[in-house]
């Protein structure tokens, strides 16, 4: 009887406190929760930084095996089940590869921000972010699925015009990607194909790649939509271009057109040639400096007197653009003949020869021709043409090697190679 006024009379003023101090009872069970919740928050925040820094370390190699959930628990003091759900996040997005019976892999790098450095993580757990990987050699075996390991790249089509050398460099980029056992994936980048940024982030994001080949040319909303569609992660991109690079820190695999402008110019001016042609395709340079103001700039710092004349032929290309060409060149010679043609796309060089051989002209004797040639496109020319001579299968090697680089090893160093043309005597010019 005792025992149960005593219960009840404690029940009564525990009742009475909760009924009187509900509001602060509340209040301070609120804030209670809220504090356990971010102690929780920060706790996962934290091991999922933990995992992303582990990823892009030296010994991230690209199909090591990490340990096992039991390992990882155990070394970290963190409950399995948290393990595997930073674990699954980081292969949903793409940076490891599970193989069941076999083990989580290393897939890539992790190519985000990262805001610590390896002793942060010391304290709360107790070793540096390496140690999550397999140690032991006869262990640590690289991930048995190649299907699983591969990534997908990107390599931008709109450029690959039918035979030309932005066809041959596309062709050369997927196959590539192919011998080093991955996926090119085609896609379209001019910014005209897509409306908005949203709408060009949510196209990339469909596309599922893990870097990208792009053309350099407009590269601002391509810019923008890679911020749109990964904000908390730098996609690895390796620029193509063709002429000038003025993208800095931005890896790019550039074809050196520009120089070959000065470079033919000066060789034609050392020959001894006067008056000079520059035969292009129209619309170069849209956002860089114009092939025709290399050119008279080459012709200035060589201190050309004012007997020199420099002619730019714009020719515009069309399904005939022999013909368009053909008048282009009976214009000028009918204004004023020149002694020498700077050809700067070898599919002017039929028609010029043709053109030539019409109005009488001995090639190499009469009139100089040096061309701008690139090596993969095929030639059923007869004439042995002075050119400098550019090979876009080496700029796709050198393209694809960079962005697997950067996409594999966390290569973040900004590079750029530079095609130079290989001068090729010929003997359309006078010796």
């Amino acid at each position: 009887m005792c025992f149960t006024v005593k219960f009840v009379f404690v029940f009564i003023l525990i009742a009475c406190f909760l009924y009187f101090k509900v509001d602060k009872f509340i209040k301070i069970l609120y804030n209670l929760f809220k504090i356990i919740g971010k102690i929780m928050v920060e706790n996962k925040q934290i091991l999922r930084e933990f995992f992303e820094f582990s990823l892009s370390c030296s010994a991230a190699k690209t199909g090591i095996r990490l340990k096992s959930e039991p390992e990882l628990s155990k070394m970290l003091g963190v409950g399995r089940q948290r393990i595997r759900g930073v674990i699954n996040d980081l292969v949903e997005r793409g940076f490891l590869s599970r193989k069941h019976g076999s083990g989580t892999f290393v897939r890539k790098a992790y190519s985000g921000e990262l805001k610590n450095d390896p002793e942060y993580f010391i304290k709360p757990f107790g070793v540096i972010p390496d140690a999550v990987f397999e140690a032991d050699p006869s262990r640590s075996t690289i991930c048995p699925d190649e299907e699983m390991q591969r990534l997908r790249i990107g390599v931008q089509v709109d450029h690959a015009v039918d035979n030309g050398v932005n066809y041959c460099l596309f062709q050369f980029l997927c196959e590539k990607i192919e011998a080093a056992g991955h996926y090119p994936v085609k896609y379209y980048g001019r910014e005209e194909r897509h409306k908005t940024v949203k709408e060009y982030a949510t196209y990339l994001l469909e596309l599922g790649c893990d870097g990208f080949l792009h053309n350099i040319m407009k590269p601002k909303s391509f810019q923008q939509a890679l911020a749109e569609a990964y904000p908390k992660q730098h996609m690895p991109v390796n620029y193509i271009a063709s002429g000038q690079n003025d993208l800095c820190m931005q890896s790019v695999a550039l074809m050196d057109v520009y120089e070959s402008i000065s470079r033919g110019t000066r060789i034609l001016l050392e020959k001894g040639y006067e008056k000079i042609a520059l035969i292009m395709r129209p619309g170069w340079g849209s956002e860089y400096p114009a092939p025709i103001n290399i050119f008279l700039q080459t012709l200035n710092n060589n201190h050309v007197n004012h007997y020199h004349e420099s002619i730019l032929i714009n020719t515009n290309v069309t399904p005939d653009f022999s013909v368009a060409l053909n008048l282009s060149l009976d214009a000028l010679f009918i204004r004023n003949q020149p002694d020498a043609l700077l050809v700067m796309d070898d599919h002017f060089l039929p028609g010029t020869r043709d053109f030539l051989r019409e109005k009488g002209f001995k090639v190499g004797k009469d009139i100089g021709v040096l061309a701008l040639t690139n090596k993969c496109l095929p030639s059923n020319d007869d004439v042995d043409w002075s050119r400098l001579e550019l090979d876009p299968q080496l700029l796709a090697e050198a393209a694809v090697r960079n962005i697997l680089d950067m996409i594999m090893n966390n290569d973040g160093v900004s590079r750029v190679y530079c095609q130079v043309a290989s001068w090729i005597p010929g003997n359309t010019l006078r010796f």
